[in-house]
């Protein structure tokens, strides 16, 4: 609740103790990177420099938990958070740590939400890129574009969130709010 309300120094107190309590729980580890994360991105937005400084804090960690959680879920998908926001120009790396992501759990809801925003954020900045003429035949004949095929599958993803059961009302509302925008 803290992370989502942008509360992330009450968050990373509780991570923290967390965390000392439980030194083999790896789920609050990546609990407290997510929380980083999450801060980067506003830092990042707000052009506040000392984001940088907060990824390399999150890329240490994140290779610390490598071993420990190779096939865990939750740890593929905030390497693609991470990826996201400090490696954007390398999209293969953030495109298979969704896969991994989904591998070891399928129909994850939040990571059909990150999925969401990752795929939206390279449309926003993506260039208008026609497909070769080879490819109109795939899409039917209708013409498409880069940015276009990145949409769709942030809306994809957003829409698999929405079907969930065990999506929140909180967590609905967001995902309402980036169909919308996007």
């Amino acid at each position: 609740i803290f992370k989502t309300d942008g509360d992330f120094d009450a968050a990373y107190d509780i991570l923290k103790k967390l965390i000392s309590e439980n030194p083999n729980n790896n789920n609050y580890q990546i609990s407290y990177i997510d929380a980083l994360l999450e801060q980067i991105i506003v830092m990042k937005r707000a052009d506040n420099s000392e984001w940088k400084v907060k990824a390399k804090e999150a890329k240490d960690k994140i290779k610390l938990l490598y071993p420990a959680n190779a096939a865990n879920a939750d740890y593929y998908l905030i390497y693609a958070k991470y990826s996201c926001i400090v490696e954007t120009k390398r999209e293969s790396n953030i495109f298979k740590a969704l896969d991994k992501a989904f591998y070891f759990k399928p129909n994850y809801t939040y990571a059909n939400i990150v999925k969401g925003d990752i795929y939206s954020g390279l449309a926003k900045n993506s260039d208008v890129l026609e497909q070769p003429k080879d490819s109109v035949t795939l899409t039917g004949g209708a013409s498409a574009n880069t940015k276009h095929m990145l949409a769709m599958t942030a809306k994809t993803s957003y829409e698999s969130a929405l079907s969930s059961s065990d999506i929140d009302d909180k967590k609905k509302a967001y995902v309402h709010y980036k169909l919308g925008e996007l």
